[in-house]
């Protein structure tokens, strides 16, 4: 498998950003539905600027970052790690998520176990979205 077919079968975009509220709920669903112990970190970066003309602060928008880690509750050795992917039109959202790849390996390097979680969590993801 070609690196650009390795990074399609770790990437999965969302059909439409979401922000804070919805990436929390995200998490909770995966680990329903899965079923999977899920262990994630949501950073949310704002900055409030003071503005001189009308005296008051202005809010900023931030930048999202959700990471986190699965372990499938059936499956035993089906856990990995993801992270999420920056809405390129607004930070404050995040348009997908990429579990994170081992430098220089091929499809082949990985167990098959770590493949079915990342096919599994495409489809719940599909599903969160419907």
């Amino acid at each position: 498998m070609s690196e650009k077919e390795l990074i399609e079968k770790t990437t999965i975009n969302f059909p439409k950003p979401i922000g804070i509220k919805k990436a929390q709920n995200l998490l909770c669903y995966l680990s329903n539905h899965l079923p999977a112990d899920v262990s994630g970190k949501i950073e949310y970066f704002i900055n409030y600027l003071y503005d001189s003309k009308i005296k008051s602060s202005l809010e900023n928008k931030g930048t999202l970052k959700v990471s986190a880690n699965i372990r499938n509750f059936e499956v035993s050795m089906a856990f990995d790690s993801f992270e999420s992917i920056s809405y390129d039109k607004d930070s404050s959202f995040i348009s997908g998520i990429k579990f994170n790849r081992v430098p220089a390996w091929e499809i082949e390097d990985y167990r098959t176990e770590i493949m079915e979680l990342w096919d599994d969590v495409r489809k719940s993801i599909e599903n969160y979205f419907r």
